[in-house]
């Protein structure tokens, strides 16, 4: 895509120590944060989600692309820079007052962000909103 830069994060997930070290740097900074929910947004908050959730006690609620998820769904649309998408989270999967983050791999408009956020119940932005961004991979392995 003109205009977002991604990144492959395949040689991370080819070595288990610097994959463990990421998690690790998201456990240690939001475990004891009351996180009852960590929302995965499709696929790599897939990848690291999960992981982070059983590490700090949490569920881990996956935030998917339209008609991916069984059941009855609750959807957010929102544009991006190349156009428009929507994600879906099952009803009742977060229920009000869990204190919930949300993983994805990059932001690149806020608009995916947004849409976790009011699939979530939060408007966007409040004020505890806080977003995250490590670089923690090297070629150099």
């Amino acid at each position: 895509m003109a205009g977002i830069m991604f990144q492959d994060i395949t040689t991370l997930l080819l070595n288990p120590k610097a994959f463990k070290d990421t998690i690790d740097l998201f456990v240690e900074r939001y475990k004891g944060k009351n996180i009852s929910v960590v929302a995965g947004i499709e696929a790599r908050g897939f990848i690291f989600g999960p992981p982070i959730a059983l590490a700090i006690g949490a569920k881990f609620v996956p935030l998917r692309k339209p008609r991916k998820l069984p059941g009855e769904v609750i959807s957010e649309k929102y544009i991006l820079e190349y156009g428009r998408d929507c994600l879906e989270m099952h009803v009742g999967a977060v229920k009000s007052g869990e204190r919930a983050l949300v993983v994805d791999d990059l932001i690149a408009t806020g608009g995916t962000l947004c849409a976790a956020m009011n699939l979530l119940g939060v408007h966007c932005f409040p004020r505890d909103t806080e977003v995250t961004t490590r670089t923690c991979w090297s070629r150099s392995g």
